[in-house]
């Protein structure tokens, strides 16, 4: 019985830390590339994401400009906030530190999140589509976690900044 214990506890840990991917498109009220990359190039569209984050103690480290108020890559973004999880109340959880850091290739955005919970890159690029609409690609890959963050969370994850995304940009068009 022991020893059945014991394969299991060491299948829940090389599982639980294996390279996690998750793969999301949402639609977006953008009509062009352009308009997706305006979007978030600017550090309004990073401003309202944080405050409904509820984010803290924002620090931009590179410089916006303030004529354009648009983003200089690469950009990293520290800032403190309660993490949203499912089904627990934030009154028991613990402002974080979370830091974002972000490049742009052409029109893709590649990022790296981290928190003292998990770590992962994601990748945000446009996709045009048939309906004259642009849709946003979100990619996502767990680096680090701790082990008792299931796999599944990069979905929530991506989950979360899309639907935040579509508040935001549906907010502004």
């Amino acid at each position: 019985m022991t020893s059945i214990l014991l394969i299991l506890l060491y299948l829940q840990i090389v599982l639980s830390n294996e390279a996690y991917t998750c793969h999301k498109v949402i639609s977006t009220p953008f009509k062009s590339t352009k308009d997706f990359v305006n979007c978030m190039t600017s550090k309004s569209f990073f401003d309202k994401y944080l405050k409904e984050v509820k984010g803290e103690e924002i620090e931009y480290i590179h410089r916006v400009n303030r004529i354009t108020n648009q983003l200089s890559f690469p950009q990293t973004i520290t800032y403190r906030a309660v993490p949203d999880i499912p089904y627990v109340p934030s009154f028991m959880l613990l402002k974080i530190n979370i830091q974002h850091n972000w490049n742009r290739i052409g029109n893709t955005f590649t990022g790296k999140v981290s928190t003292k919970y998990i770590t992962f890159n994601v990748n945000l690029s446009a996709i045009e589509c048939d309906d004259d609409n642009i849709h946003m690609n979100l990619n996502g890959v767990i680096l680090d976690k701790i082990s008792i963050v299931p796999n599944n969370a990069m979905d929530l994850l991506l989950d979360q900044f899309g639907g935040i995304f579509k508040k935001i940009s549906e907010q502004d068009k």
